[in-house]
């Protein structure tokens, strides 16, 4: 039985499509939904310092995950939001882990997409790599 459900969103319409089919899910199996963002590091760049854009871009995520937990706990569903940086593949599912997650939901393509390959290559490690079952969204061509 799916008891945790686990939520890529990374900002595309895609990943909201993915949200919107786990969110049914757990409406149907009680289960509780983590959301999960994950900010990409800046490395050797000739910008602001490192804490200062991770402060800033940690903010961001946070306003656009808080309306879609809002909305997911208006539907009676437990959730949880984090937020994350480094590699999104290896991000999420370390944050499977930590919540022992039953199931990671995500669209099979993000940000960028171009529908090109059959996955993208962070939903190709994820799928590869995560500790439980994954569902993958399809995105239309």
């Amino acid at each position: 039985m799916v008891k945790s459900i686990l939520v890529s969103l990374d900002g595309s319409e895609y990943s909201e499509r993915a949200l919107t089919i786990a969110r049914e899910l757990a409406k149907a199996t009680g289960a509780r939904i983590d959301l999960i963002s994950v900010a990409l590091r800046y490395k050797e760049a000739h910008v602001p310092p490192v804490e200062k854009l991770d402060e800033q871009t940690r903010q961001r995520i946070l306003d656009y995950l808080m309306p879609h937990l809002d909305a997911i706990k208006q539907d009676g569903i437990q959730a949880g939001g984090h937020i994350a940086h480094g590699a999104p593949s290896e991000e999420i599912v370390r944050q499977a882990k930590e919540t022992a997650a039953d199931l990671i939901v995500m669209s099979t393509h993000g940000i960028g997409a171009t529908g090109l390959h059959a996955l993208g290559s962070v939903a190709m490690k994820v799928l590869e790599t995560a500790p439980c079952p994954v569902l993958m969204v399809r995105i239309p061509q």
